[in-house]
């Protein structure tokens, strides 16, 4: 997964919010839940930024790792997490690289982690949460739909991917790839069990419009 510097700048200078996402916190009360929250679950974020995903998770009882290519980005998030009496295993590294056994995970998270690399980084990134979920594990993903609106002027570098994008709520230099319906399906292909819902809002007096997609995949079961 090739780790685009710009967000090392945007960590460094940013302090990019404390509260998870409210999909995922939906997500994991609606498919863990208290009863299954009585036993150990392990869960990975991808990307976890400065911490916010895996604050959650950690208080939900989750033993949890997060991985993010940026020093600043960990180096906030384990602040963060001491400052809250919490804890996890917080790596600066590629997640395509971990070092992470088959099948010890039961939910991995992706809050808008894949929506900043290539297809290509993006298509082995799913295949490797997929090797270290367990059987009937879960992988959570929030992203950009192509249907968002991306900026008043942009460098395209690929199809649905750009960078240098200038105006509007996604503004910055660094990568960014929206995601079509028929993406998901190539994309999440490795997963038989999938639910695609969206979440969507306007802003700009309803001129800009961002559309995320809401996944979530289930690793089948061993019979």
């Amino acid at each position: 997964m090739a780790w685009d510097e710009a967000w090392e700048e945007i960590h460094n200078t940013e302090d990019l919010g404390r509260y998870p996402s409210e999909h995922l916190i939906r997500f994991v009360r609606r498919t863990f839940g208290p009863l299954e929250l009585t036993r150990p679950l392990n869960a990975l974020e991808v990307g976890c930024g400065q911490g916010a995903q895996v604050a959650f998770l950690a208080r939900e009882g989750f033993s949890v790792v997060g991985v993010d290519g940026s020093r600043a980005a960990i180096a906030k998030a384990n602040r963060f997490m001491r400052s809250s009496a919490l804890h996890a295993d917080l790596r600066v590294g590629d997640a395509n690289q971990l070092d992470i056994a088959d099948e010890t995970m039961d939910l991995v998270v992706d809050v808008e982690c894949t929506m900043g690399c290539t297809f290509s980084a993006a298509s082995q990134l799913i295949a490797n949460c997929y090797r270290i979920l367990k059987p009937g594990g879960w992988l959570f993903s929030q992203t950009f739909s192509d249907e968002t609106t991306v900026g008043s002027s942009f460098e395209t570098i690929d199809r649905l991917t750009y960078r240098n994008i200038v105006g509007g709520h996604l503004a910055r230099k660094r990568l960014l790839r929206l995601t079509s319906r028929s993406d998901i399906d190539l994309l999440y292909a490795c997963f038989p069990s999938r639910e695609v819902n969206t979440s969507s809002y306007t802003s700009d007096y309803e001129t800009a419009q961002s559309v995320e997609w809401l996944i979530a995949a289930r690793k089948e079961l061993v019979n």
